[in-house]
């Protein structure tokens, strides 16, 4: 797979070669805060003579602009283009890990921001190529079930209240308010995993713009997960219902989940 590694300014630049000025400086205000224009013009022009000296921004031949190489260009268009924009966020005790993935009809980019200062862009083929590597950030590797289907359905109001109280309570507490919802064998099992130590949980949320020009998200899978076993709460149905189904978790069920997400 093509993979670039750009200074954010960079991003901002190749952005808005493609997407125009205003594209270029939401980018990178939206990392840096509100700055002078004359400060966010010197940064971009920096960020086009690196290009430029690395390769990736050709110089033009005659009097045309100046062009991104066409990788570079593939993935800026799918930022700016992109039909479906998949958010995934990875927390831990330790660190947050966000991954923005934007998809179109002729591929998609993984985008994930390091240490506040790199983007690191990866060219990917197709959803199908998507879908995995959403699985990879979400769920154990390793672990696989026979169950496909859903074991229980929990509502999207209780699972927000019992993932602040996994931080606190006893896996025994958690299990008693789980019960009420789901079998108990099923609220001991979950219960033991949610209030682990070790936890890793995750948010893929797709992102859409609504008729007013404002990103929202009323779609999305949640996962936790320690290294043995996990489970998949999907609410990538009708968001009226603020249902969430169960789902044993492993990087198969959570590839169908994403697909299920984005055709939704």
């Amino acid at each position: 797979m093509i993979a670039f590694n750009l200074s954010i300014e960079e991003v901002a630049f190749a952005l808005g070669h493609v997407g125009g000025a205003d594209t270029a400086a939401g980018f990178l205000s939206t990392l840096i805060g509100q700055r002078p224009s004359d400060e966010l013009t010197g940064r971009l022009t920096a960020a086009g003579h690196s290009l430029l000296a690395r390769g990736l921004l050709l110089p033009a031949p005659s009097s045309a602009g100046a062009t991104l190489i066409p990788e570079l260009r593939q993935a800026m268009e799918s930022m700016v283009r992109g039909d479906n924009v998949l958010r995934v966020t990875v927390t831990t005790t330790e660190r947050e890990q966000v991954v923005t993935f934007f998809l179109m009809d002729s591929g998609a980019v993984r985008h994930e921001l390091k240490q506040g200062v790199v983007s690191e862009l990866v060219l990917l083929p197709d959803g199908e190529t998507v879908q995995r590597s959403v699985a990879e950030l979400v769920a154990p590797d390793g672990s696989s079930f026979t169950t496909t289907g859903p074991v229980g359905r929990i509502a999207a109001a209780q699972l927000r209240e019992l993932r602040q109280k996994a931080n606190s309570a006893s896996p025994a507490e958690l299990a008693s308010w789980l019960a009420e919802t789901l079998p108990r064998d099923l609220a001991l099992e979950l219960s033991a995993v949610m209030c682990h130590a070790s936890a890793t949980w995750s948010a893929t949320l797709h992102l859409v713009t609504n008729e007013i020009g404002s990103v929202e998200a009323s779609r999305g899978i949640f996962t936790v997960f320690v290294p043995e076993r996990g489970w998949l709460f999907d609410m990538s149905g009708d968001p009226a219902q603020a249902q969430a189904e169960v789902y044993r978790l492993d990087r198969s069920s959570a590839a169908a989940a994403v697909a299920r997400l984005l055709t939704a």
